[in-house]
């Protein structure tokens, strides 16, 4: 870009001299200190720098406040698929308004075409910068920290963002003044734009490109899974690991390699936290808490942020009360699930070492913290990443589950809970949940609980017994729930009329087709899934929602389409909901 020395203006490579004062202009390859762009925010300094781009410090000038400005590194200017999802991602951010996340304000380029996006500044230091500087932190604070770093998940996931790269240094504990902490959970969208990034630039070696930072990285991640694969409880996952390290003062796992570190998240059961250091005085409720955060099937964790906000709080009840031991909550499986029974019944693993991690970067208190470096949060495993994939894989997916569900199920069947209290319990668990829309019928017999009843698809069959599955006691789950196909009707005389054109009480016998969608309807039914879920990557709420219908007037049977409609549902609602309350 051509730069001003006079009046500090920036303007394109096309201009040769200041419009306002007929200055000579320079060329300038970066944004430096009094620079002015695009008339509104003057640069103060430099705060941080990556790959993908550099942070800096400006000053809004109409409002005289003070912004954090990440602009795109000049080499990623070529890059049209990174370069629409970082506008893309800018622009869905900007919708999540919530007080522990950082606030994105605007999205512009600088006079020489470089995208730019504009946050509140954060006046701080991060969660790194705390741990490092005080080592463990006492539980009620590590809880409190915990808590609003959670709501801001909770917010996000609401409309369909999920962060994918949550660890210490994007938590950033504002400077209010008092003793009291106030979090803001910072690079929301970044970690997808990376990844778009890298697809890009890597398109043959997809498979073997991990993104994220490997110290908090989910086994999901780990294992070189991306896109529609990762959802919110990544997150969670990597929240569990922040909480762990928090109380512990270490990480849950120590390897000297990035790629000891993944194969750690995708295999390895971490010690448990009040055994650690007894010194510490950690609840054990605590303990199994995490346990439950840090399991490695994403199904067997905290399906949302809310319950884990609920696992805080029961922490937190017991702190208050005094009264130890393991605190339940009917329909949340934290300590009656077979991670928290294996954490209670089995021999203790032996405490590791704390592993090395990444060093801070250290800033003054005017700077936001920059963006991590590209060896901490970019690791790039080809073949590597494939190999140890594939063997982890197997014994993750094929051989793990097996022993857990073996396991679990010996856990279960000595708690001998009452079958009346079974069935209760199933139906706060159903109830409690946003998922379940309909009326579910449950009985309980010796331990195994039966489901009855309609729901609206296959997706809520499938959550209500995900949910049932997580009470603690069960020795099985019998689904015997059905979902009403959409399927057209025929007139027996030949009319072809559907039931809502029937007048009342002549409504003819309906026959059902013999045959399901047809090939073409399947595939086509994909592609209108593949778009739903561009939309809504893109805050296209409406257009995601039409899109998913289609696939499922195509093929009732979608379920990639039903849980793709029920996200983006819960996305609008969301959506209109913030826009209600301004």
């Amino acid at each position: 870009m051509k730069y001003c020395d006079a009046c500090n203006t920036t303007y394109p490579n096309e201009f040769q001299t200041c419009p306002k004062d007929q200055t000579v202009l320079r060329t300038m390859s970066e944004l430096r200190s009094g620079m002015v762009i695009r008339d509104k925010y003057q640069i103060l300094e430099k705060i941080g720098a990556g790959g993908m781009a550099v942070v800096y410090l400006a000053k809004h000038l109409a409002f005289n406040e003070l912004r954090a400005i990440k602009v795109v590194n000049s080499r990623l200017l070529d890059d049209e698929n990174f370069l629409r999802r970082f506008r893309s991602e800018a622009i869905i951010t900007r919708k999540l308004q919530h007080p522990n996340a950082v606030r994105v304000d605007d999205l512009d380029s600088t006079e020489d075409g470089r995208p730019f996006m504009v946050m509140e500044y954060v006046h701080g230091k991060d969660l790194r910068h705390m741990i490092q500087n005080s080592g463990p932190l006492p539980v009620r604070r590590a809880l409190g920290i915990a808590r609003q770093a959670a709501a801001a998940l909770a917010a996000a996931h609401a409309l369909g963002i999920t962060h994918r790269d949550i660890k210490p240094d994007n938590i950033l504990m504002t400077d209010t003044g008092d003793s009291t902490d106030l979090v803001k959970v910072l690079d929301f969208g970044i970690a997808k734009v990376r990844e778009a990034g890298l697809e890009s630039a890597h398109s043959s070696t997809k498979t073997g490109m991990v993104v994220g930072t490997p110290q908090y990285i989910s086994p999901e991640q780990a294992m070189g899974r991306h896109g529609e694969e990762i959802d919110g409880r990544a997150d969670l996952y990597s929240l569990g690991v922040v909480l762990y390290e928090m109380v512990t003062g270490r990480l849950p796992f120590e390897s000297d390699t990035p790629m000891g570190m993944l194969l750690h998240h995708i295999q390895s059961i971490p010690p448990r936290a009040h055994e650690i250091s007894p010194e510490l005085r950690i609840p054990q409720t605590l303990s199994v808490m995490l346990v439950h955060a840090l399991e490695k099937d994403r199904n067997l964790r905290y399906q949302n942020a809310a319950e884990f906000i609920a696992a805080l709080d029961d922490v937190e009840q017991e702190l208050r009360t005094g009264v130890t031991g393991v605190v339940t909550r009917p329909g949340m499986s934290s300590p009656g699930s077979a991670a928290a029974a294996r954490a209670r019944s089995a021999p203790a693993p032996a405490p590791a070492r704390a592993p090395a991690r990444p060093q801070p970067a250290s800033y003054s208190a005017r700077q936001a913290p920059p963006p991590a470096r590209s060896s901490n949060w970019v690791i790039y495993v080809v073949a590597a990443v494939v190999l140890a994939g594939a063997v982890a894989g197997v014994y993750f997916w094929v051989l793990k589950p097996a022993n857990s569900s073996a396991q679990a199920n010996e856990n279960h069947s000595t708690l001998l809970v009452p079958d009346d209290r079974l069935a209760a319990d199933v139906r706060t668990a159903l109830g409690n949940s946003s998922e379940i829309k309909s009326a579910i019928e449950v009985s309980a017999s010796d331990g195994v609980v039966t489901l009855r009843g309609k729901v609206t698809g296959l997706y809520e069959m499938q959550m209500a017994e995900s949910l049932t599955k997580s009470v603690l006691g069960i020795k099985d789950v019998k689904n015997e729930l059905q979902y009403e196909k959409l399927s057209p009707v025929v007139d027996v005389n030949g009319g072809g009329k559907t039931p809502a054109q029937e007048a009342p009480g002549r409504q003819k016998p309906a026959v059902e087709k013999p045959r399901g969608p047809s090939t073409a309807d399947k595939a086509r039914s994909r592609t209108l899934v593949s778009q739903g879920n561009t939309q809504l990557d893109q805050g296209e709420y409406n257009a995601a929602i039409a899109s998913y219908q289609q696939a499922l007037d195509l093929d009732p049977d979608n379920g990639q389409a039903q849980s793709g409609l029920a996200r983006a549902q819960k996305a609008k609602a969301t959506e209109d909901e913030i826009m209600r309350r301004r």
